[in-house]
């Protein structure tokens, strides 16, 4: 099958802004959108409207709707596929990499585009999108794994659907897009052609990107409030003989905890410091091991971070979570220093220290295996990697593994006997798992996957990919959210539907949405919640005590509350303490560069101490500290289940005369929090003019 343009988008020719998109292979099929509606046409109904458009624009298919909110308006594109490649085939089903997209413009004649439009375009065109055609076959397709086809009935997965989003407008209006959609992928893909004697063989690599907290490197980190997390990758190995096809699947992504890097673009390395407190990450941990058991099976979770700074407090913060989790007797974790063991590039410990602890559960997990209509065996469980980035130490370390299941995939097509046909595999295999890394790290960070052996070549591309990072990696950020989101959140009731509704409503239609947060009295309930808010100048020094006063501690501040009129709250005790410090440290050039943590972290416990003196306890929420300015959030335990959509903006507003030697400042910074109880938002600032 040699895929063709099939479909063709047509400009009516008069003022009125109006598209028809016609299947070329079949003329009874048409769309037309009008007015912000989508229907489908008879054939007479085309008829009589046709000689009325023009402009055609000939497309390999189409990717949905785009609707990009404005100041001013919404605008909405149709998205569609002029340039693709094709880089191989499986069974019947072709597989084709994005190349070129062109937006027909649904509301305006205009040629001009904003820039975050443009943005979208230059993403899509990048070469790291793909699609299989037909994308409904029930043999196999690029956004799901071959056994998650095959027991699902040939549905897509959503979480690797990087278009589900331009989807919704056409299924709002009760359109069938599998039947006028691609499927979109974002990843890798890889296809070769191997010969078994006179049979021929096909082997894939696919990797695909999850799209639920998708971004570049120093955007996205750790998991969310839903349990998804960031650089999460699906990886599958694929072999295909006459009418048989086996696959192995595994994944990784980021540390799921709730962590960033934070720094100055360019200067020096960007922090990591863990953003919530131990008590409210351990909700969203659970719901990321749940969901990873309830698609994938058992689970082992291979950690590869070092014993090193930053590394060992993410890596302590991991082990504590699954310590604590409720499948801790269900999942185990494997923890590998890459770093130590493999120094130098030299990977055999992989096989004599990493393989001996984990070979009792790769057996078990098997590879799927179907023949026909008839599936053999089922994969039951999968490996979860992680490293920092989930680039380079993670993409070796699944290239062992799936190396060794390699072998077991030959032994069902009776081949695991022949050496050579075996070595023929292997390096096309090694190949392509090469190929892989350098793939998914140039969509993560701007750069090929460093090697580890020529320091030179990996310093440049460390450059390479700090440039990436400090000048394009926002745009890009924000043309990937657009895409995933379009404008289903960007509106008042899609703020409404964050606030309100659950993950899974996101998609629905808007009027439905719009009732929904309009009734929600209806089925919400309120609770009064008590925030007490206070901040204290404590001159760069570690002073429980006041300078002005020395017999006045914070515990008297914060608890008696000697103001009259006012309540003791020993008996009736805040719900949410949001404490701010100013003068936290020294405000020179050295600690804006690099802002030292130490009396963050010690007020952070001195405050924790002070809160849980009385009856009540507290924990605290998180800290964010801006040079001199930090701002503490600590809540009471029951509350921890309701705490979600946490966000810390810091705005820097004036910083002048900033000299090597000298500095003077006029300074007017804040530091800010936001946060979700029981889906009513709450905000806490700490400002310093």
């Amino acid at each position: 099958m040699v895929i063709s343009k099939s479909l063709r988008a047509l400009k009516r020719r008069d003022e009125t802004v109006a598209v028809l998109l016609e299947n070329k292979q079949d003329s009874s099929e048409t769309l037309l959108f009008e007015r912000g509606a989508i229907t489908a046409l008879t054939h007479a109904e085309k008829t009589n409207i046709y000689k009325d458009y023009k402009e055609p624009v000939d497309s390999f298919g189409c990717l949905g709707v785009l609707n990009v909110n404005t100041k001013d308006s919404t605008l909405s594109y149709l998205v569609l596929v002029t340039g693709c490649t094709s880089i191989g085939r499986i069974f019947e089903v072709e597989l084709c990499r994005v190349t070129q997209v062109t937006l027909v413009s649904l509301v305006t004649s205009t040629i001009h585009q904003p820039e975050q439009v443009t943005d979208i375009v230059k993403l899509l065109s990048s070469g790291t999108f793909f699609f299989s055609f037909p994308s409904n076959s029930i043999k196999f397709q690029l956004s799901s794994s071959a056994q998650y086809c095959y027991v699902n009935d040939n549905a897509s997965s959503r979480h690797f659907l990087w278009n589900r989003a331009l989807m919704v407008p056409l299924q709002q209006y009760g359109i069938n897009h599998d039947q006028w959609l691609l499927r979109l992928m974002c990843g890798s893909v890889e296809v070769k052609t191997l010969y078994c004697g006179r049979h021929q063989a096909k082997v894939c690599l696919v990797s695909r990107f999850g799209c639920e907290r998708a971004g570049t490197r120093f955007s996205v980190r750790g998991i969310d409030d839903n349990g998804h997390v960031a650089s999460f990758v699906e990886t599958e190995q694929v072999i295909v003989l006459q009418d048989k096809l086996t696959s192995f699947v595994q994944v990784r992504g980021s540390v799921p905890v709730f962590w960033e890097q934070t720094g100055l673009p360019g200067v020096g390395n960007h922090r990591v410091q863990l953003t919530r407190g131990f008590e409210f990450g351990q909700p969203a941990f659970e719901r990321h091991i749940k969901w990873l058991i309830s698609n994938y099976g058992q689970v082992l979770l291979v950690n590869l971070l070092g014993n090193k700074e930053a590394e060992l407090m993410l890596s302590d913060e991991y082990t504590e979570h699954l310590k604590h989790s409720m499948y801790h007797d269900d999942v185990t974790m494997v923890s590998f220093d890459y770093n130590s063991q493999c120094r130098g590039g030299d990977k055999t410990k992989l096989s004599t220290v990493l393989l001996p602890r984990t070979n009792d559960f790769l057996e078990p997990f098997s590879y799927f295996a179907v023949e026909g209509d008839h599936m053999i065996r089922k994969q039951v469980g999968t490996i979860r990697m992680n490293c920092m980035d989930c680039m380079d130490r993670s993409n070796v370390v699944q290239t062992f593994y799936g190396l060794m299941v390699l072998q077991k995939q030959l032994l069902d097509y009776d081949l695991g006997s022949s050496t050579s046909i075996v070595s023929q595999f292997q390096d096309a295999f090694q190949s392509m798992w090469s190929c892989n890394g350098n793939n998914i790290s140039l969509l993560y960070t701007g750069s090929a996957a460093l090697s580890k052996k020529d320091r030179l070549k990996d310093g440049a591309l460390s450059i390479q990919r700090s440039i990436q990072s400090s000048f394009f990696d926002s745009s890009k950020q924000e043309a990937i959210e657009l895409l995933l989101w379009g404008g289903v959140l960007g509106d008042s009731v899609g703020h409404a539907t964050r606030a309100l509704l659950s993950p899974s409503d996101v998609f629905l239609p808007r009027a439905y949405r719009q009732d929904l947060s309009r009734r929600y009295m209806e089925y919400s309930e309120h609770v009064p919640i008590r925030i007490c808010v206070g901040t204290w100048n404590v001159n760069g020094g570690k002073y429980t005590q006041s300078i002005a006063y020395k017999n006045q501690s914070m515990g008297s501040w914060l608890l008696d509350t000697p103001l009259s009129g006012v309540p003791d709250l020993r008996d009736s005790p805040p719900h949410i303490y949001a404490v701010g410090f100013e003068e936290l440290v020294d405000l020179n050039a050295s600690n804006i560069v690099n802002t030292s943590s130490s009396n963050r972290k010690y007020w952070g416990k001195e405050l924790q101490k002070i809160l849980c003196e009385g009856p009540h306890q507290y924990h605290m929420l998180t800290s964010h500290q801006l040079v001199g300015l930090c701002l503490f959030l600590f809540v009471q335990p029951q509350l921890v289940p309701y705490v979600r959509c946490l966000v810390c903006p810091s705005v820097c507003v004036a910083i002048r005369n900033c000299m090597v030697s000298h500095m003077s400042v006029e300074n007017s910074n804040g530091v800010m929090f936001q946060t979700q109880i029981n889906f009513h938002t709450r905000q806490n600032t700490c400002t310093l003019g």
